[in-house]
């Protein structure tokens, strides 16, 4: 049974744009049945858009459904996403909510009431978005050793070398310093290196993102297992490469969540969207007219004065908060389910 809608996202942050998806959640009440026969509650999620790999357009629309259980559970846990969706709910300038009356359950009163039990746990929303800055950076990195691993292979067939040569007797040619310089270029995803043989004598290898390829391997057989590894890198990480491996939207995401975990840490109130100068910052970060750097600095400060404050909170730590709010939960449930 439906319980609240709302569009997330870039919607609900002010910061869409012509080619911005739409992404909805929905909190849903899981039938009473499903819990007594222990099938357990689970999140279901719909998408128009069934290509890998391959990003969102505007046309498409990307859903998922959340029980009231989970929801809770994630709150308690600092989860961006349900911390967002509960103060979503209670932003009188959000469109996009929609409640369902006849369900039998005000989800505004209950998101207020479920606001008395938040903590200070914040550690998942820092997490993330000290990932997401990293994330596609680190793949457009990593995407572009692979790539150029691979044309240096493919040039030595280009240039004659037999397809099962060894990789030994390529690199022994007098055109071999095209890997060495490879190597030099990249130290963090390309080596040259010794491992053992059956754990009896150690042999050369070469070393690509963490993978061993032996010396003895031949060439147009390393060369395809690369192409197969090539494939698993998406779009996102394609344009972090074509941009000196920079995702300015994964920067943008993290500046965005650090700035709410600051907010939340000192127990100030989350509201939808965001305000006119917030979203002018996102968007200017988003656009690439932010230098990189400053990027960092800011987030940076905002993890250092995160922790900082987290030291000072007032707020409850989840540990002490968590039986308080699933006994609250259970009783909120029984009216929900209609057997008080």
């Amino acid at each position: 049974m439906l319980i609240y809608t709302t569009r997330t996202g870039s919607f609900l942050y002010g910061t869409n744009t012509a080619t911005s998806d739409i992404d909805l959640k929905h909190i849903v009440l899981p039938p009473l049945e499903v819990l007594l026969l222990g099938q357990g509650v689970k999140n279901k999620v719909k998408k128009t858009n069934h290509q890998p790999h391959t990003k969102n357009s505007a046309d498409d629309v990307d859903e998922e459904f959340i029980p009231l259980q989970t929801l809770v559970a994630d709150f308690l846990a600092g989860q961006s996403y349900a911390v967002e969706l509960v103060y979503s709910a209670l932003s009188p300038a959000n469109v996009y909510a929609v409640t369902y009356p006849e369900s039998g359950l005000d989800f505004r009163a209950f998101a207020a009431q479920l606001l008395v039990y938040r903590t200070k746990e914040i550690k998942a929303m820092v997490g993330y978005a000290i990932h997401q800055a990293n994330l596609y950076s680190i793949k457009g990195g990593r995407l572009k050793a692979l790539k150029d691993s691979i044309a240096a292979l493919e040039a030595y067939l280009s240039q004659g070398a037999d397809p099962e040569a060894s990789l030994r007797q390529v690199l022994a040619t007098d055109e071999g310093q095209r890997i060495h310089t490879l190597h030099t270029l990249n130290l963090d995803y390309v080596k040259l290196e010794k491992y053992w043989v059956n754990q009896v004598k150690q042999d050369d290898a070469l070393v690509i993102l963490g993978k061993t390829y032996p010396l003895s391997n031949a060439l147009a057989h390393t060369i395809r297992i690369l192409n197969a590894n090539l494939k698993h890198y998406g779009e996102r990480s394609e344009q972090a490469m074509q941009a000196d491996a920079v995702d300015y939207k994964a920067l943008m995401h993290a500046v965005r969540i650090s700035q709410q975990a600051l907010k939340l840490v000192r127990g100030q109130d989350l509201t939808f969207p965001l305000s006119a100068d917030e979203v002018a910052h996102l968007l200017a970060i988003k656009h690439g007219n932010v230098p990189v750097r400053e990027i960092y600095d800011e987030l940076d400060a905002l993890v250092s004065q995160i922790k900082q404050d987290e030291k000072t909170s007032r707020l409850s730590s989840a540990e002490d908060m968590k039986p308080l709010a699933e006994a609250w939960l259970v009783q909120a449930l029984r009216v929900a389910y209609r057997i008080v």
